[in-house]
């Protein structure tokens, strides 16, 4: 997972883009590093979300010891009631070329209209869109 590894080492290595904020990660796959980075940091709350059950299952044994919290967000079919977040973070969360309007929509849907921001990750050419 490199581009995760990035993004938590740019989480550490700049606190101030997550402390004393509202956090979702996008697409956690089966380690969260970004959410253990985010609560590490100094974050208010963190939302840790994936899609897929049995990384669902590892993300909470990876979290358990912290206030971050783990949620299933499928990006096709998001609840009415989303939360909006200060800061959206995503490590390579498209893979396909559906994902990238679904990702878009979860952006627009959650992310706080003023004063959100969103730090996506995705170097490989195939994850651009």
């Amino acid at each position: 997972y490199p581009s995760a590894k990035l993004l938590t080492e740019l989480l550490l290595s700049c606190p101030e883009l997550v402390r004393g904020k509202e956090v979702m990660e996008l697409g956690a796959g089966f380690h969260g590093l970004p959410s253990l980075a985010c609560a590490a940091a100094g974050a208010k709350a963190v939302r840790c979300t994936e899609s897929e059950a049995t990384a669902l299952r590892q993300l909470e044994i990876n979290v358990k010891d912290t206030d971050i919290q783990v949620e299933k967000l499928v990006w096709l079919d998001l609840p009415e009631d989303l939360p909006k977040f200060q800061v959206l973070l995503g490590a390579d969360v498209v893979h396909d070329t559906w994902m990238a309007a679904a990702l878009l929509r979860t952006l627009r849907r959650s992310l706080a209209p003023t004063s959100g921001r969103a730090v996506l990750v995705m170097p490989a050419a195939y994850h651009r869109f």
